[in-house]
């Protein structure tokens, strides 16, 4: 109580520059007050509650209330992050080639391929204006792992391009799903099968 009313004072101080009198009044049932008073007769008056003016109940429902609200908001952000990676071209990109690569899918139990949410606290995820690494959850109905993909921003065009995807199982198996010049071979095998017909 002496800290306030020395704060109130040091207050009336700076609001009054030719203060006379300052007065503490007595403790009334509920609330201390101080005043003080200048020579103009401009009175400033601090009120401090002696006990709480809110009930109990009100401020148990008003904090229920923000939690709910506040956790709720915490959900949808990060559902709608997820939403956000699960839209960009490197994150589809490495999804579809990962769906074409049969070996891949086999190993898994897919279809059906189940492709979980990112971990956003993981510090494998890393994502800048020119380049892009992530590691996508996913499993089928026999094993899971994690789609490793590694990918690059064009400059001129603001494409992303596909450097690395790597299934990694979780027994520790690798598979790689696609490497640069993949589609170079595909283009000349299917060249090839042209000719010779």
């Amino acid at each position: 109580m002496e800290r306030a009313l020395a704060y109130c004072l040091q207050s009336c101080d700076s609001i009054f520059q030719n203060k006379t009198l300052f007065k503490a009044s007595i403790k009334t049932t509920s609330f201390h007050t101080l005043r003080a008073a200048d020579e103009r007769m401009n009175i400033c008056v601090f009120v401090f509650p002696g006990k709480m003016p809110i009930p109990l109940k009100n401020l148990q429902q008003l904090a229920i209330y923000v939690t709910v609200v506040s956790g709720g908001g915490c959900g949808l952000m990060y559902y709608f992050m997820q939403k956000t990676f699960a839209k960009k071209e490197y994150y589809m990109s490495a999804i579809e080639k990962l769906n074409s690569k049969a070996d891949a899918l086999d190993v898994l139990g897919a279809p059906p391929l189940k492709i979980h949410y990112l971990r956003l606290t993981d510090k494998y995820n890393l994502v800048n204006p020119s380049a892009a690494q992530i590691k996508i959850p996913v499993s089928g109905t026999i094993s899971a792992g994690y789609l490793y993909v590694k990918s690059d921003r064009d400059s001129l065009n603001k494409r992303w391009t596909l450097k690395d995807v790597t299934l990694k199982l979780n027994t520790g198996q690798e598979i790689p799903v696609y490497q640069p010049g993949d589609e170079e071979k595909e283009e000349l095998q299917e060249l090839e099968i042209v000719n010779s017909l």
